[in-house]
């Protein structure tokens, strides 16, 4: 096929045209964003600008020899598919700013995940998603698909290290609470660079074999793979639950809780099914509870927020003999794997602890008094991070007044509202007028407290 050189250069300029748009759109407002965002935004600005440069030059190959016009063509449709792969990350990224994401609640989970071994030094870049759910993108599979497109072009510059890609629902991007449901795409940010699966290989090999016995021997490639995909990804879920509980404390259950909107008249067949990527809630909660109890919070949730327990227990206490996975295509060994995963579930706990040893959040004496002085403090209206209680000054951790705000709206919002007069509106309004203004204040403590984190780690200079 004779090569049309005037084709190939318009066909060269629209790619350029569309390239350009992306790496002016990754361009300005560099301060306000949080320095993940900053950073993965100034790595794509500089990958789309080296793209532009490498067009021109490609065009030039082809007038010097039209005979490269075979090779150059699909390095053209090759460089529309990498932007357009990325091209639905790139405004998601730019329009989590600071106003539109809970940017000291992000810091401090940060700077809790950075005391994991293996995740010193790690970032969370946050974007907006228009899908009603959490979710991370998979380190691995985007940095090996950068670094082979920056080798084409001749971009030296790495990928960004040990930043995590997490998406969160728009419409929830500014409010606290609900996303303290970061902490678990952490724990699958975790589960990668920690390589937990490869930990894990051995156990769920045993596990399988308790099960299937002489059987797992004599099973097809196909059929041990799958199995082993299943106990893997119900692994990782039930990982990523325990380890945000081990970061964040109880409050991850509670905005779980509330994000799945489950209560406790609803339909116990609909708690106990398992899907392929997910283990049931019931099980989940299973797990939930015997972290809570593990980290010693327990007794004081049951007094705190009664009602949330309550829940809590109903769901844990279902039987695991009433789980049920079904799967067409494997009937047979779907409920075997269903099997072989609960045998896992003590080991997944033991990684965990061990995962999290330097940064779970225990609850003792100190966490009791803090969580006192955050009640006492949102109580009269007051920001509750330094807080005056019981004759001493408490300058209180992010994790207390995480949990302390939460389980104060929960159960002691009207020790706020009888003294303080409320706007004239309806019940639910109102409600979620005084759920603004406790996120606020919290967010505002949390700032405060990762600033005082600032001062001692840099002694007073930015992180940025």
């Amino acid at each position: 096929m004779p090569c049309d050189v005037d084709a190939l250069t318009r066909e060269a300029a629209a790619l350029f045209q569309f390239v350009k748009g992306i790496a002016e759109y990754s361009h300005g407002y560099e301060v306000a964003h949080l320095p993940a965002n900053q950073s993965f935004l100034s790595y794509l600005r500089k990958l789309a600008v080296r793209t532009e440069r490498c067009l021109p030059e490609l065009v030039e190959t082809i007038r010097e020899d039209p005979e490269f016009s075979a090779v150059i063509r699909p390095v053209f449709s090759g460089i529309r598919a990498f932007w357009s792969s990325l091209h639905r990350f790139v405004k998601p990224i730019q329009d989590a700013h600071t106003l539109y994401i809970p940017s000291p609640l992000i810091q401090s989970l940060e700077h809790l995940a950075q005391r994991i071994p293996g995740l010193k030094g790690s970032r969370f870049v946050v974007f907006h998603t228009l899908d009603v759910n959490y979710y991370r993108l998979r380190n691995a599979n985007l940095k090996k698909r950068c670094d082979g497109f920056a080798s084409i072009i001749g971009f030296e510059e790495p990928f960004p290290e040990k930043h995590a890609l997490i998406g969160v629902p728009y419409s929830l991007a500014p409010t606290l609470f609900s996303n303290v449901l970061i902490a678990h795409e952490i724990g699958h940010f975790a589960f990668e660079e920690v390589s937990i699966a490869d930990q894990l290989a051995d156990k769920i090999d045993k596990a399988l074999q308790e099960v299937f016995g002489e059987r797992l021997r004599d099973m097809t490639e196909s059929d041990r793979g799958w199995c082993v995909d299943r106990l893997r990804a119900w692994s990782e879920e039930i990982f990523c639950d325990r380890l945000a509980i081990a970061l964040a404390g109880p409050v991850f259950s509670f905005a779980f809780l509330e994000f799945l909107d489950i209560s406790g008249v609803s339909d116990p067949a609909d708690e106990v099914q398992f899907a392929a990527s997910h283990p049931s809630d019931a099980c989940r909660f299973h797990a939930h509870l015997d972290q809570i109890k593990s980290q010693g919070w327990w007794e004081r949730l049951r007094v705190a927020a009664p009602e949330i327990t309550k829940t809590i227990t109903w769901l844990s206490e279902i039987e695991p003999t009433k789980y049920v996975y079904a799967d067409e295509q494997k009937a047979e060994l779907a409920p075997k794997c269903l099997a072989a995963f609960l045998g896992l579930l003590p080991a997944i706990k033991e990684v965990v602890a061990t995962t999290a040893a330097e940064c779970t959040a225990n609850y003792n004496d100190e966490v009791c008094l803090d969580l006192d002085a955050v009640s006492e403090a949102l109580a009269q209206g007051v920001v509750p991070s330094t807080v005056v209680y019981k004759e001493c000054v408490r300058r209180i951790e992010a994790r207390g007044i995480l949990n302390g705000a939460y389980f104060f709206y929960l159960c002691e919002l009207d020790r706020l509202t009888r003294h303080v007069k409320s706007p004239d509106r309806d019940a639910v309004s109102l409600r979620a007028f005084w759920l603004e203004k406790i996120e606020m204040w919290t967010l505002k403590a949390l700032e405060d407290d990762h600033l005082r984190w600032l001062k001692e780690e840099y002694g007073g200079t930015s992180a940025a």
